[in-house]
């Protein structure tokens, strides 16, 4: 692969994979011509946009929630078990 020349483009461009900003000097080029992230050799820029309709459809459904979310949800039953069994020993000791 060889390194991407100055005069090509001046723009940065994003890597999906990475989550990244890849800088245009940064950027490889692959013997097609296509450009590639130097971290993860994912196709970045215009040549992203068309792979990336191929690998939609292997995606399927909603994104998986992050741990912390599930963790939150955990705590929050836990904590209203916990009111109403105090709720429920409240009213027994003032009926």
């Amino acid at each position: 692969m060889a390194e991407r020349d100055d005069h090509q483009s001046s723009a940065d461009l994003w890597c999906e994979h990475c989550n990244r900003l890849i800088d245009a000097s940064a950027v490889v080029l692959d013997e097609d011509g296509k450009e590639h992230c130097p971290s993860c050799t994912e196709l970045v820029g215009k040549d992203a946009t068309t792979s990336d309709d191929e690998e939609s459809d292997d995606e399927e459904g909603f994104p998986k929630p992050p741990w912390h979310f599930k963790v939150l949800l955990m705590a929050t039953v836990i904590y209203l078990i916990y009111r109403l069994i105090w709720f429920i020993f409240w009213i027994s000791h003032h009926a």
